[in-house]
Order: C-alpha cells, then sequence, then structure tokens
C-alpha cells in the first residue's frame, strides 16, 4: 500500500483588498454618542477681555458663574450628536466650529498673542443669547480657552 502524504492546505490569514480602498481605524462620528467631558486646562482666566480674573471684562460674579455651570451639566446629560443638533433663530445651529478666517480679528489676534497660530478653527457653545464658550473639541473633550460675554467680538 502506497504511504499517503499528508497535504496541507494553505490558510488565508486575511483577505486581499485593493490598495485604493482607505482603512477606516475608527468611526469617526463615535464622539457623537458620547457626552461630553470638560476640560480646562487652557482656559485664560486672566485674558484681559474674555477671562474671569480680575482684570476680565466677563466678570465671573455670584450670578454668572452658576449660570454657567447649568449649562455645562445640562450639556453633559446630551450627547454630542444632540448637542450638535441645536438650533436657534430660523435654524441657525447654536452651537459649532469657527474657522480661523471667520472669526473676529480680536479673536484672531488672541489666537496668535497665545502662541495658539496652529489651530485653523475653534468651537462655540452657546450658552445664552449673548454668552458662548470658546475653546477646541477633540472628540467628546471640549477644552474651553474662552468665556465670551459679546458674541459679536467671537
Amino acid at each position: 500500500m502506497a504511504k499517503q502524504r499528508n497535504r496541507r492546505k494553505a490558510k488565508v490569514v486575511e483577505t486581499p483588498r485593493d490598495k485604493n480602498t482607505p482603512v477606516i481605524a475608527e468611526d469617526p462620528n463615535k464622539y457623537k454618542k458620547r457626552h461630553p467631558i470638560w476640560s480646562f486646562l487652557g482656559f485664560r482666566c486672566d485674558d484681559e477681555d474674555w477671562g474671569v480674573g480680575t482684570k476680565g471684562k466677563t466678570k465671573v460674579n455670584d450670578e454668572l458663574l452658576p449660570d454657567i455651570l447649568r449649562s455645562l451639566k445640562s450639556f453633559e446629560g446630551m450627547q454630542w450628536g444632540e448637542i450638535e443638533r441645536q438650533t436657534h433663530d430660523r435654524g441657525k445651529s447654536s452651537n459649532h466650529w469657527i474657522s480661523r478666517d471667520e472669526l473676529s480679528k480680536m479673536a484672531q489676534d488672541k489666537l496668535k498673542q497665545e502662541h495658539l497660530d496652529d489651530i485653523e478653527e475653534l468651537y462655540s457653545l452657546r450658552l445664552n443669547n449673548m454668552r458662548r464658550l470658546l475653546g477646541v473639541r477633540e472628540g467628546e473633550v471640549f477644552f474651553l480657552y474662552w468665556i465670551v460675554s459679546d458674541h459679536s467680538s467671537q
């Protein structure tokens, strides 16, 4: 009787793919299903115009601070997707990105002054008709930079 050889089939470990097919390691929209996280690492407390220190025109006092904290707490009960969909006045977005070119000269100068020249856009969170929080959002984390009392100056 002839000796049988064990014939092995090659196993395909990975299905070959077209080189032009992009690889997505992570869903870029997964932050929309997450609750916001606040970071104050970059907050400019003593900014003369938009800070909260003794010099700041924003003047965080006994009335303003609770309003800001209530707003932040309210946002925490939402996911970023819900925050992004909030609108006001004829369907305009309440919370949105503002490109560097759309910022006021004052805001552009502040970015330069604070050595934040590499920032291409800021995220604006609406607290009320006039007051905004400006910062940078990375995923679900919002890095607060300034409190703006008159949003026409942002």
